[in-house]
């Protein structure tokens, strides 16, 4: 016996979960059709029940709700609307569709529901997911409530006289409880069943090609980088899939080769018009009009390989490369703008050397049509006498930071600014309010005008952000330089096929306590979770799609994955490929990742296109390998840039969700970016500046420096970004925000001195020693309003380690969100100037934050001398503020007098910034406090005069 369904897709992004789910209680699949089919086409005496799916929009919206609309009424079926389906139900018999009172989506619910019929045997309340901004209310008399959250919003109906159910929850959703029973109590409503066997899928056979893959192991702990080096990096179209973080057991193999072998190919194919373009060497482009994901399949299949028993990764050879965003067209999303790199780029790699970071092992491999082959013979031979040549690394630790080399500093463009991204983001979240979406992921682009070393910087991004996923491609058509820490799919050699969505993420913290604090703040947000939980229906309802129906489960649920420099929020979605489907299926059906698009997809993806107003080409793709022996290994393009004809540029954003806030997402984008401008300094020799804020280098500039004094036994930074510039006020938040990013990469403790209030930052880093004491210090109650948005979120990790003289500070845990990056935070006011010599009026300052000449040096310098003594670094740590001149130095002397300074500098308009920073071994013996430094005992200072002509010191002095 089992039932047959049909299941009424309103292009709707968790279809696929209700079909996995209805796959298990009815005993057989259901049959999908989409909203815009021809409702007369469908043959109904072949079903026993309809069930409607969510979707986005209203019900009333032909689009939207199609032939769902005529299920209902004409159907005469046993019919249960999900969501949109249960909206529409109610619609069409009188009640009113209106805006919920809060959107909530992806949201836990307890509900109350009258235990009979769909809820039978079900406990009451019930937790369940929720996924929608709209709500149904004035209920007609033929319609029953049957279910409702405490405060009084409709969950589940019935229909008095026809058989028809709804329910503005999902059962389907991972985190609802009793979904499945729910739907079996539904299947038990329905009358009627169907006996005999269930059809299933028919196996696809896979044939064989005459190609064969020869081995060799070679017994030999190499560095990669020496191996790409000497081997590839000259090549054509070369690659390195970097695995030696082996943070995971099959991030263990680095994969690296190029297309220089006699079989290999570079492929790249145009969506605008459906043309691939086939290169091999020494002969002219092969040009084929096709679909790139059915070429893609053709091709792995007529070279099929099966895996090699000896060997102990997946990868057998095959395409390596990239596929981009716009790619999706061919996925069901549309092509609505043109990227100036190829949509997908890929090599066909018939030689190649894996690393196995855990053996210390090398392996060659190359692909012959029969065994021995000379010229394979001769590569194999060649190869391993390099490789053998290469001195023996005793382990895989990644090389120390380079020095950065000086350089002209690059300006960062973005494609959308400040105040434009935010009016988007306030787009986003209307269309959230209105029911058009669950999540956006809404992304902006940079871009820097600058030539870089593509090897020499890909080595310093894989040594900053170690990740399971880091990558290089040398392509014709760019270079790629990937840090992902995120997994798309992976196809096994068991058909398993795995998924591992990211959303939440945390810097670490300092001790044990404050990071275990940080881990827990992510792990119990309720933003972060929903996030989290919206793309992972999303992925499980996308591998639906082609896995056998109940294989699709999540063994990993809001796990919490701790990298170097972060903590992640990491789902696992596992699933088995059904025996007619390939592994270019499986790409296709959950291309692009959903982490990158949001939900429902494909109403998101046309959101996005009108908003982001370009392509974003390489960026949200998918990057790794399709084997020839039918596996695979795809990350999720994030943190990645482009390099082509010196322009490098990348994509950076977030999942916007109904509890986001513009500011914060905002911030967050330049946060993500971060990574990037540092390895970017490799080749540029400084951090980039937003092209929109006038003035020299932003803070990432300047931290970037702090994290190099940071093996010195003292550092210093000061940054002062003051009111008056062009760029707005909220920069302040944004140096706030890069900072609290930033300083967490200082492996040490560190003293943060946040000078505020007036619109004005300043941030001093300095080393501290383990065993500094704690000193209480004044602070202006106003001094902390600036930072309160920025680090709300942290706020209640408490435990801060900040003690204030006489509680100085109306609200000290603003401030706990330096928890785990700082010893001490030190607060105070900045120093300010006269009226007469300062060009803004004192009204357009903080009240209590206005501190004249005298007195402001008076308490800077008391704030400062505080941390010199907490330093015990064996000097003194003096300000001096020099108000007619708008100029305040940090210095930091030794017993002699001589320590290089750190300055910020300020034209006379306040609309430039200028910071120095330098570095020195100082020992460890503490000395008293002594009077202001003379800049002439620095040999690196400018004289007083030329400052007050507010003339740029040259970059990067050294005492």
């Amino acid at each position: 016996m089992f039932t047959k369904t049909l299941l009424i897709d309103n292009y709707d992004s968790f279809t696929y979960n209700l079909y996995s789910f209805l796959s298990d209680v009815n005993g057989c699949p259901p049959t999908v059709v989409r909203n815009d089919v021809d409702w007369c086409a469908i043959d109904l005496a072949e079903f026993d029940n309809i069930v409607i799916s969510p979707g986005p929009g209203r019900p009333a919206i032909e689009r939207d709700f199609g032939i769902s609309s005529r299920a209902i009424l004409q159907g005469g079926l046993p019919t249960l609307g999900v969501c949109l389906g249960h909206q529409g139900l109610c619609q069409l018999f009188g009640a009113h569709v209106v805006l919920a009172p809060e959107p909530r989506h992806g949201r836990n619910s307890e509900i109350f529901h009258d235990q009979r019929e769909l809820f039978a045997g079900l406990p009451s309340p019930l937790s369940v997911v929720r996924y929608h901004s709209l709500a149904v209310e004035d209920l007609p008399a033929e319609l029953e409530a049957t279910a409702w959250t405490s405060d009084g919003v409709l969950m589940g109906v019935r229909h008095r006289l026809r058989p028809l159910w709804g329910l503005q929850f999902h059962p389907e959703s991972v985190c609802t409880d009793h979904g499945h029973e729910l739907l079996a109590n539904f299947r038990d409503l329905t009358p009627t069943h169907r006996k005999g066997s269930v059809p299933k899928p028919r196996r696809r056979r896979r044939t064989l090609s005459p190609y064969v893959v020869e081995t060799r192991r070679i017994d030999r702990r190499v560095d990669p980088q020496m191996v790409y080096e000497r081997l590839f990096a000259d090549g054509p179209d070369s690659f390195w899939l970097d695995g030696s973080s082996a943070v995971e057991s099959d991030a263990r193999f680095t994969i690296m080769g190029d297309a220089s072998g006699p079989r290999a190919e570079y492929v790249t194919y145009d969506v605008t018009d459906g043309t691939v373009l086939v290169h091999r060497s020494g002969v002219p482009a092969d040009k084929r009009r096709v679909r790139f994901f059915d070429y893609l399949d053709e091709q792995l299949r007529i070279r099929a390989v099966p895996r090699s028993p000896d060997l102990p990764f997946s990868f057998n050879l095959g395409y390596v490369g990239y596929l981009g965003y716009e790619l999706k067209a061919e996925a069901d999303g549309s092509a609505q703008h043109s990227a100036d790199t190829p949509d997908a780029a890929l090599v066909f790699a018939d030689r190649a050397v894996v690393i196995d970071h855990v053996d210390g092992s090398c392996y060659l491999l190359a692909l012959s049509e029969q065994a021995h082959e000379p010229g394979t013979r001769d590569w194999m031979r060649r190869t391993a006498r390099v490789i053998n040549l290469m001195p023996v690394t005793t382990d895989d630790a990644l090389p120390a930071r380079p020095l950065i080399r000086s350089a002209a500093d690059p300006r960062m463009t973005l494609r959308h600014n400040r105040e434009t991204y935010l009016d988007k983001i306030r787009t986003c979240l209307e269309n959230i309010r209105v029911g058009e979406t669950y999540e956006v992921c809404l992304t902006n682009h940079a871009q820097i005008d600058v030539d870089i070393d593509p090897v020499e910087t890909f080595a310093y991004l894989r040594s900053i952000t170690p990740v399971p996923y880091a990558a290089l491609l040398r392509f014709e058509a760019a270079d790629i330089l990937s840090a992902s820490p995120e997994r798309f799919l992976r196809v096994g050699a068991d058909r398993v096929v795995e998924s591992k969505p990211i959303k939440g993420t945390r810097p670490r913290g300092a001790t044990a306590a404050t990071d275990d604090a940080l881990r827990q703040d992510l792990l119990t947000s309720e933003k972060d979770r929903a996030e989290n939980l919206m793309i992972v229906d999303l992925v499980r309802n996308d591998l639906s799609r082609v896995c056998t129906p109940g294989s699709v489960h999540v063994p990993r649920l809001f796990d919490v994955e701790t990298y170097a420099p972060v903590h992640q929020l990491v789902s696992t979605v596992r699933g088995t490929l059904r025996s007619d489907a390939t592994a270019v299926e499986c790409v296709r059906a959950c291309f692009p990742g959903g982490s990158m698009t949001g939900a429902p997809k494909l109403r998101t993806m046309e959101i996005i296109d009108r908003l982001e107003e370009g392509p974003r080409g390489v960026y949200s793709g998918a990057l790794g390998w399709l084997s020839i022996n039918g596996t695979a290994d795809l990350s999720i393009v994030i943190r990645t840039m482009v390099s082509r004809r010196g322009t490098v540029s990348f994509g950076i954003g977030g999942a916007i969700v109904a509890l986001s806030d513009p500011d914060e997402e905002f911030i967050e984008t330049l946060v993500k970016a971060a990574a990037m401008r540092r390895a970017l300094t490799i080749s540029a020799g400084r951090s980039p500046a937003l092209a929109h804020h006038v003035g020299p280098p932003t803070l990432s500039d300047t931290i970037d420096r702090a994290g190099r004094l940071s093996r010195a036994e003292v550092g210093g930074v000061e940054v002062w970004v003051r009111p008056g510039m062009p760029a707005p006020q909220a920069n302040a938040e944004l140096v706030l925000a890069e900072a609290l990013a930033d300083i967490s990469r200082i492996t040490a403790p560190v003293v943060v001195d946040l000078c505020t209030g007036s619109g004005a930052i300043a941030l001093a880093i300095a080393h501290a020693r383990a065993d500094a004491g704690v000193h209480a210090v004044d602070v202006d109650p106003a001094a902390l309003n600036v930072a309160r948005r920025n680090i709300e979120r942290q706020i209640r990790l408490g435990g801060s380690p900040i003690v204030l003289h006489e509680a100085a500070v109306t609200a000290p845990n603003l401030l706990s969100g330096l928890d785990g990056t700082a010893d001490l935070v030190l607060a105070r006011p900045p120093c300010i100037p006269d009226d007469n010599e300062f060009p803004l009026q004192r009204s357009e300052y903080h009240r209590g934050a206005l501190v004249g000449g005298t007195e402001g040096l008076k308490l800077a310098r008391q704030t400062i001398v505080a941390a010199a003594r907490l330093l015990h670094a064996g000097g003194n740590l003096v300000v001096e503020h020099r108000p007619d001149r708008y100029t305040t130095v940090l210095a930091l002397l030794d017993e002699n007098k001589c320590f290089a300074n750190v300055a910020t500098y300020f034209d006379h308009a306040g609309e430039a910034i200028y910071t120095t920073c330098a570095r020195t071994s100082m020992p460890p013996q503490h000395t008293e406090v002594g009077p202001e430094p003379n800049p002439c005992t620095h040999p690196g200072a400018k004289s007083r005069s030329e400052n007050s002509r507010g003339r740029r010191p040259a970059t990067g002095s050294r005492s």
